[in-house]
């Protein structure tokens, strides 16, 4: 068996062939952004290297992002070529994931960062669990910064393993960041350390790796089964989020998003009263491609400011649009003269109290059993502007 990988999400492009001992060889371009003048290339010097014709290779896998939007397209379209022309499957393998080998059997929290742009970074967080498996423990996304280093806070919380090991050329971006962060927000038993240069980007040899487990779990399929995984669209294609006042034409979507996201949601009536004829109420959504992804609602009175609701579809979170929501709610009633704000929120509810606590919310009771479905208790938050 020789399975060839191909890695071309980041600067330098790589091939690596694994055999069914898990002998691996590779080659690596030491040019930036050079990847269609040299993957070709390097595939027949690797190949040749070996001592082997691409005839013998038993399947094509490629690191199908998320990363350079062009590297992973030049990179994909390779792999389906020589699949197509070679009669042999193909394997999709992860790229965030694949950092996993390049630091096996850690017991570290791995977690590779790609900087996105635009204040996004893409990011997951991995372990290696005692049986030598991959576990997923912070879903691979396009993120903030602040809301993925907030999960990964949440898993250390919950591990015994203490060691935040941090890949990728995010590093280069963000590392004061991460720095700052650990020194404000960590125990002092919770270690970030940065993967040493030799390791820290993406490398052909460890997807090579990932795609010879995949391959025994049954995981290569026909070359059209291999897509690219941006994780979000390009910039020419993508519609920027707008946040708007509710309308009553959405009445009937913030309902179906309310049902999706709330245990006890409410009814379409209620959504319509609110929207239409409470006079105190002020009603935010999120919209995507002419889609509400979002919505949030408070209610004023006199002075104060009472969030009832901020819910977002459950494929759009961690994308920003609920600190998006939240910002714009407050933005648009303190101009009217709100000059505090309080809301509840589920106790368990770790993620939306992180969120609220960066708007300057702060902790201040409990209301016992408060919600119906399960007796939950809620905890009361307030922010004061005038503090």
């Amino acid at each position: 068996m020789y399975i060839l990988a191909i890695e071309t999400t980041g600067k330098h492009a790589s091939v690596a062939c694994i055999d069914s001992q898990g002998t691996v060889y590779e080659e690596t371009s030491e040019e930036s952004l050079s990847h269609l003048q040299k993957l070709i290339p390097m595939t027949d010097k690797l190949l040749a290297k070996i001592g082997i014709s691409a005839k013998e290779l038993t399947c094509v896998a490629a690191s199908a992002g998320p990363g350079s939007f062009t590297g992973i397209r030049i990179g994909v379209s390779t792999a389906r070529a020589l699949a197509q022309a070679l009669e042999i499957p193909v394997i999709s393998v992860p790229t965030l994931k694949a950092f996993a080998y390049n630091a096996p059997d850690s017991g570290h929290l791995i977690c590779p960062i790609f900087d996105a742009r635009r204040n996004q970074i893409y990011g997951g967080g991995f372990r290696w669990s005692g049986d030598g498996k991959i576990m997923e423990t912070v879903t691979s996304g396009a993120y903030k910064l602040d809301e993925f280093l907030d999960l990964l806070k949440q898993e250390i919380d919950h591990n015994d393993k203490k060691t935040i090991l941090f890949f990728g050329d995010g590093v280069e971006s963000y590392r004061r960041q991460i720095e700052q962060w650990q020194r404000s927000s960590l125990n002092d038993d919770i270690r970030v350390d940065f993967a040493q240069s030799d390791i820290n980007l993406q490398k052909a040899s460890s997807v090579a790796r990932l795609a010879r487990k995949l391959y025994e779990k049954g995981a290569a399929r026909d070359f059209e089964h291999l897509k690219p995984v941006y994780m979000r669209k390009a910039e020419a294609e993508r519609k920027l989020l707008r946040i708007r006042s509710a309308e009553l034409a959405d009445v009937k979507e913030i309902t179906a998003l309310d049902q999706i996201c709330f245990a006890k949601p409410w009814s379409e009536q209620s959504f319509f009263e609110e929207v239409t004829k409470n006079p105190i109420a002020v009603y935010l959504v999120a919209v995507i491609d002419d889609q509400i992804v979002g919505y949030a609602g408070l209610w004023k009175i006199v002075c104060e400011g009472h969030i009832t609701n901020v819910a977002v579809k459950p494929e759009f979170r961690r994308k920003g649009i609920a600190s998006a929501l939240i910002k714009a709610l407050l933005d648009h009633t303190t101009e009217e003269g709100i000059v505090s704000y309080t809301l509840e929120v589920r106790v368990s509810n770790l993620s939306a109290i992180s969120l609220y606590k960066k708007f300057a919310f702060q902790e201040c009771g409990v209301r016992k059993a408060y919600y119906e479905d399960n007796n939950e208790d809620a905890l009361i938050m307030w922010k004061n502007n005038k503090q």
